[in-house]
């Protein structure tokens, strides 16, 4: 099976390869690599895109290559760390591929997007923040047969409740800043 890092995820295509700079958290979900192995290789996408390494919420691609990512730090320095609560499986479809996500809810993180978005110059182009954590890439049409499945095994007792940590700000040439959100 193929494991897809962060920057494939962002990458809509080669020809914007890290044409950007991000704003996300990495998280970690129980059972991850269990859930990940849920996924059969058969309905894994033909392009490059596959499965998520590590659980994630972005909260704002699309960074300028001129942003300072030390100025985008000082947002986060003195930020608690954000409840998110992860609140179910669906999918959503791309012209070549269905994404298999865990919807996230978190008003933490809206402010945080709209925060980052309107303090520094970016090409975000969706007009509402959606966080979600991308599972996986499949063929299309496959989504919908992974919902109820990791529905009743990962999320059977309702929602989940997680703490964020850290944040990952990270320029359009891969160079990351950590930040350990203050307790």
């Amino acid at each position: 099976m193929s494991i897809l890092k962060f920057y494939d995820y962002i990458t809509e295509s080669n020809d914007i390869v890290y044409k950007y700079g991000a704003v996300m958290t990495k998280f970690k979900f129980p059972k991850w690599k269990e859930l990940l192995s849920e996924i059969d290789e058969a309905d894994l996408s033909d392009n490059d895109k596959k499965v998520e390494e590590d659980a994630h919420v972005t909260i704002l691609y699309g960074l300028h290559k001129d942003v300072d990512m030390k100025e985008v730090k000082k947002i986060f320095t003195n930020i608690k760390p954000i409840n998110i609560k992860v609140v179910d499986v669906s999918v959503f479809k791309k012209d070549m591929f269905d994404v298999v996500k865990f919807g996230i809810e978190s008003n933490e993180l809206a402010i945080l997007n709209q925060w980052v978005k309107q303090s520094f110059k970016n090409s975000e182009k969706f007009p509402d923040y959606k966080p979600h954590a991308t599972i996986a890439y499949l063929k299309p049409g496959k989504g919908k047969n992974y919902i109820d499945k990791l529905t009743k095994k990962y999320l059977k007792d309702g929602p989940i409740d997680i703490t964020l940590t850290d944040i990952i700000i990270s320029d359009p040439e891969n160079k990351e800043i950590k930040v350990k959100l203050k307790k």
